[in-house]
């Protein structure tokens, strides 16, 4: 009876020591993922962290406007900051979409010194993670998560919806 008493206590303990590793989501993914790191910039970022039901890929991140959490309201917007995330959708060559993290948004001016023709460009500094994230291209490490700091030009995210969040007062 000691034995079998003993046998069991082990082996609670061996499965019990693996809790940690096991329920890190980024070892499922090759130590990254866009939606699971975009979930933890809103929890350090943003004023109210969202629930984010359901959303495994990064295109479903849509499907979260309108959502309301205390005073606070997640919705599109056509001029994104900094704290907002850019949401691509799903595509044939990329069925999840992809999800980035906006650090800094800022203009690049290319000016024509014959003609004076000013041409402005929109740069997105992001924050982003992928699935099977490899230390050379995500040098970067949050949590365990693989990622990078990268850039966007807005002419370059045609087909992207911006996410923010805003105070609402009922």
């Amino acid at each position: 009876m000691k034995k079998v008493l003993l046998t069991i206590v082990l082996l609670l303990c061996l499965l019990t020591s693996h809790a940690g590793t096991a329920a890190n989501p980024y070892s499922l993914f090759g130590y990254g993922n866009c939606v699971y790191f975009g979930y933890e910039m809103m929890n350090k970022y943003w004023p109210v962290t969202f629930n984010v039901p359901d959303s495994y890929d990064a295109w479903e991140w849509a499907k979260l406007e309108g959502r309301k959490e205390e005073s606070y309201q997640i919705c599109f917007t056509d001029r994104p900051i900094a704290g907002d995330f850019i949401i691509w959708p799903a595509t044939k060559t990329n069925p999840y979409g992809h999800l980035a993290f906006i650090t800094q948004a800022y203009y690049l001016y290319d000016i024509d010194l014959k003609t004076w023709e000013v041409d402005k460009c929109t740069v997105y500094k992001v924050l982003e993670s992928t699935n099977y994230a490899d230390a050379g291209t995500f040098p970067l490490n949050f949590r365990f998560c693989r990622y990078r700091e990268f850039f966007y030009t807005r002419e370059g995210l045609d087909n992207c919806m911006f996410l923010t969040y805003k105070v609402v007062t009922d």
